[in-house]
């Protein structure tokens, strides 16, 4: 609505403004249920894929990198324990 039809026009004016004022939270509540409902399906589709990607990777017998750090030598840590040997210690022992 124009300005000058809103002039021209108060009562119809008046009630676009309660109007607009009764609906804008509604329009947030929808866009929140929008958002809610799209990010639970890409919850459900982020889901298949990542138990897809274990089931090809345990079939296959493939390691990712999340892997190889799960399975890395208690010796590679930052405080290994007794009885690991650490590359300086054999580099001395070997010169």
């Amino acid at each position: 609505m124009t300005k000058k039809f809103i002039d021209n026009n108060p009562a119809i004016g008046r009630l676009f403004d309660q109007e607009t004022s009764r609906i804008a939270p509604l329009i947030e509540r929808r866009r929140a249920v929008t958002a809610r409902d799209r990010t639970e399906a890409l919850l459900h589709i982020a889901t298949a894929a990542a138990a897809n990607y274990r089931r090809e990777k345990q079939e296959r017998g493939l390691l990712d990198y999340d892997d190889l750090i799960d399975r890395r030598s208690p010796c590679s840590t930052a405080s290994p324990p007794a009885g690991c040997i650490t590359s300086s210690i054999a580099a001395s022992t070997t010169s």
